[in-house]
């Protein structure tokens, strides 16, 4: 079970692909988030994601998509007030609607107001019930703050001007990275400032071009003095001990100094004072840099958390990560954020802890470690996938499977956690012409799932290889492991396939040829405690009379205790689940995880996270492994010999007519049976949250073509 995280968090980002004029962009976007928790769990709303994200523990994330969601609206704001969830994003040079739910997995956001235009917006209710909105993201102008009438959610007085970017005062707020302003690499700097008077202050534009429409030679002169002036941006309040504490991001999303910065004061409209420790939050080095427009929650527990924007910005200034970090207020009531290796793995406590001691628990090792490939991209090198720096990467000079990179420890070491950063290199994605979805129809996101795949094997001579994990993700936070025996997913569901059999009818040591065609709950073999074969997989039987399951367990006579302990699990992609029993050192196969698919897959709904249901409207559903090497029957009498006896070696096979059973129960004989109506079903091309195999070529046709 996942125990840790690392920064930047292991989300489902969506792919996007821009075009503005003749410029173009595909990549991954996920920034400006907003953390809050409502009701018992923990939400995070993050840009350009056609959805949110929403936990139990902070750690294990589920996407509930919502496409009708303002996608195309930057930087969402999420607040409780009262019973209802609030939710707005930004909409400029028009008005931006309020929305509400009671519960946004269940209830769709209505609208409740559209009071103005607004950029990087922030709803906070105070404890006596006003509402105050603060908003602003502009390198000339502040960020703002008005109160709201908390049951029309519009302004009752006149905006506020609130917090003003320095730039010449606080180093922190300078442009560029690492703080070095440049205003030649703006391309306006550049093209305008052969027409700059230093003793007006202001631009002399030639006639023809003084006279373009809506670029007057004022507008011009402002954005001209603006380059090299900090974005100040991301307003978010948080209340700690009477105190109101305004956080701002500057001095711009596309730098490693991205950070947030803080004041205080003793009212939520002002006047505000600087913190003195500022920045706040920051993240200059280190694998992911910046660490700005964020926002701070306490958890159940009482621990605070500040959520911000990670920056990667090489195939667009805003493919962006978000980052999640231990934060709290010191004994004079100074707020910090820890980001202390914070690109390392790290826990998340269940209860009550100090965010100033938070670190991690082990260190890294494969950093600048020596570095071979299978081959390697010109401009690339295999070193730069250890070198602690995610805009670099080692890039493969063929795009077809099975090219490999291999890093040398040095020495034989304890690994407790791997992380694998997949980089965006020439995304090539069909982003249908028709699809743009923001209002200049320059945006598309692609909400179809982009699936990775990978295997990470390990060795200690360089010789002898054990594969670890065979994953196909779509930056997966599902695990898979078995629990109390039975093989389960990330949030404890039962995960279905066909077990390993044994040679004849009565459970046994000895394997069969094929496993079970039964479609059941994936289990361990039993223990033999029989003397002859002491610790032995003992593996189900088959009932020649019903074709059901016959477990070992359920015979009083059998010489069986527990489930066989397994060490070095793998799943291969075939779906085929093996591992080592550790008693006997002996090669077990488990079984294979099951691949269903439907005829109609707009009959297939989604209820949550990755689980879907078929519904009447799918069709025939047919059930097997990837690539079908092992298929089966959904109901044990589905298919009889004519005397109305299942034959146990019959395959759901092509036109068998075999549907999904609505309202009745997995019928083998084991004691889980469960709802097929609830079974999991993993679309075609399984869904982003499952750590599992590789999937079948009819699947990848469903994908993009993704190049790596």
């Amino acid at each position: 079970m996942k125990q840790t995280y690392c920064n930047p968090l292991d989300l489902g980002y969506r792919y996007q692909h821009m075009k503005e004029g003749p410029r173009t962009a595909g990549f991954r976007e996920g920034a400006d988030p907003t953390l809050v928790s409502f009701k018992g769990k923990y939400y995070l709303f993050v840009s350009m994601s056609a959805g949110f994200w929403y936990s139990d523990d902070l750690l294990h994330w589920d996407f509930h998509a919502d496409p009708d969601l303002l996608i195309y609206d930057y930087a969402p704001d999420v607040r409780q007030v009262g019973d209802f969830l609030y939710f707005c994003a930004s909409r400029k040079e028009r008005n931006c609607p309020i929305l509400r739910t009671s519960d946004p997995l269940t209830e769709p956001f209505t609208e409740v107001s559209a009071p103005f235009a607004f950029w990087d917006p922030d709803l906070f209710c105070d404890d006596d019930g006003r509402v105050y909105f603060y908003w602003g993201c502009s390198n000339t102008t502040p960020i703002y703050g008005v109160e709201m009438d908390p049951d029309t959610m519009t302004p009752t007085g006149e905006k506020q001007e609130l917090i003003f970017g320095n730039e010449t005062v606080l180093g922190y707020e300078r442009p560029g990275n690492n703080g070095i302003v440049d205003r030649e690499a703006s391309v306006l700097y550049q093209s305008m400032k052969q027409f700059y008077n230093p003793e007006t202050g202001k631009l002399d534009l030639p006639p023809q071009m003084a006279n373009i429409p809506g670029l007057s030679a004022e507008s011009l002169t402002a954005m001209f003095n603006a380059v090299g002036k900090p974005y100040i941006e991301g307003a978010f309040m948080t209340k700690h001990d009477g105190l109101y504490y305004l956080q701002y991001a500057c001095p711009g999303t596309q730098y490693n100094t991205y950070a947030d910065g803080v004041y205080t004061s003793n009212s939520p409209l002002g006047p505000f004072v600087r913190q003195a420790s500022n920045p706040f939050s920051a993240k200059p080095g280190g694998f992911i840099t910046g660490a700005g427009h964020g926002s701070t929650i306490a958890d159940r527990y009482g621990n605070w958390w500040h959520a911000s924007t990670m920056r990667i910005s090489v195939n667009y200034d805003f493919e962006r990560r978000v980052g999640l970090f231990p934060a709290g207020f010191d004994k004079d009531g100074v707020l910090y954020c820890n980001q202390n290796f914070a690109d390392y793995p790290h826990r998340i406590p269940a209860g009550k802890f100090d965010a100033a001691s938070q670190q991690p628990e082990w260190m890294l090792l494969s950093y600048k470690k020596p570095v071979t490939a299978s081959s390697t991209a010109e401009g690339s090198s295999p070193a730069l996938a250890v070198n602690e720096d995610c805009r670099s990467w080692w890039s493969a000079a063929g795009t077809e499977p099975g090219e490999w990179l291999c890093v040398d420890l040095g020495k034989e070491s304890d690994i407790r956690a791997i992380q694998v950063n997949m980089a965006d290199e020439k995304l090539v994605v069909d982003f249908p012409a028709d699809s743009y979805g923001d209002t200049r129809k320059t945006r598309h996101i692609e909400t179809r799932p982009q699936i990775s795949h990978y295997t990470v094997e390990t060795s200690v001579n360089g010789a002898d290889w054990t594969i670890c994990e065979t994953v196909a993700r779509e930056c997966s936070n599902g695990n898979f492991e078995f629990r109390d025996g039975y093989l389960t997913d990330g949030q404890g569901n039962v995960v279905y396939g066909f077990i390993t059999r044994s040679n004849g009818d009565d459970p046994g040591t000895t394997p069969g040829d094929k496993p079970s065609t039964d479609l059941v709950p994936i289990r361990l073999p039993m223990k033999s405690t029989d003397p002859n074969s002491k610790g032995d997989a003992v593996y189900v039987g088959v009932d020649n009379q019903t074709g059901a399951n016959v477990y070992p367990d359920n015979d009083p006579a059998a010489t069986v205790d527990g489930f066989v302990d397994l060490e070095n699990i793998s799943i291969d992609k075939n779906g085929k689940i093996t591992g080592t029993n550790k008693d006997t050192g002996d090669p077990v196969v488990v079984g294979y995880i099951a691949l269903g698919s439907v005829e109609n897959l707009n009959g297939v709904l989604h209820t949550e996270g990755p689980y879907y249901t078929a519904g009447d409207a799918a069709g025939d559903i047919r059930v097997g492994t990837p690539g079908n090497s092992v298929t089966g029957n959904l109901r044990n009498d589905k298919i009889t010999d004519g005397n109305n006896v299942v034959d146990p070696d019959s395959a759901l096979a092509e036109g068998s007519g075999a549907t999904l059973m609505t309202g009745f129960l997995e019928a083998s004989g084991t004691d889980l049976a469960t709802e097929f109506a609830n079974m999991i079903i993993y679309q075609r091309g399984y869904q982003a949250n499952t750590r599992i195999v590789t999937v079948t070529d009819t699947m990848l046709e469903e994908l993009v073509n993704m190049k790596r």
